[in-house]
């Protein structure tokens, strides 16, 4: 653990011992307290959510599966398989794999819509100004020009929305 070593990790303001347990110990708090965090969203809107009657066209269903089947092939890619590697693993195909996805597809949508529904009502309106702060502050976590990052995030308007949705679950808690 020498002078080396620490220029090595390229952390910056680490060249110690003990400012790397420090800033180790703080990133796992961080973690434990995000976790905690979304653990407690989680049930906040599972709770919320057996209070709402809607009823979800298959369309809505169907285009939920759609995302959460790309998001698992990218996880795979990831791990260096393709879906058709795992469906000759599982000895599976698409269909079996959309019809597990149907009920997590189904509660998402029925989260979407229910937080929609509460930022509506509460009025809950994000300025350009604010999505745009947002949107710099991301781009600078994910060290991208904010151009780069809107592009791939889906715009300012996917920003003003997320930032909406995440009102609506400020509401439910009570904040």
């Amino acid at each position: 653990l020498d002078k080396d070593f620490f220029e090595d990790l390229e952390m910056e303001g680490i060249d110690s011992k003990e400012s790397l347990e420090a800033q180790v110990k703080e990133n796992i708090k961080a973690r434990r307290d995000a976790d905690a965090e979304n653990k407690y969203i989680d049930e906040l809107l599972e709770a919320a959510a057996k209070n709402v009657e809607v009823d979800i066209p298959d369309v809505m269903i169907s285009e939920e599966q759609d995302r959460i089947l790309r998001q698992y092939e990218e996880n795979l890619k990831m791990q260096g398989l393709t879906l058709e590697q795992f469906y000759q693993f599982t000895n599976s195909d698409e269909a079996a794999l959309r019809e597990q996805m149907k009920d997590e597809a189904t509660k998402r949508v029925t989260y979407r819509l229910m937080l929609e529904a509460i930022a509506k009502a509460e009025k809950i309106e994000i300025t350009d100004e604010k999505a745009n702060e947002e949107a710099e502050t991301l781009a600078k976590r994910y060290q991208m020009p904010v151009d780069e990052f809107l592009k791939a995030f889906g715009g300012i308007e996917m920003i003003k929305y997320d930032l909406e949705m995440r009102g609506a679950i400020d509401v439910l808690k009570g904040e």
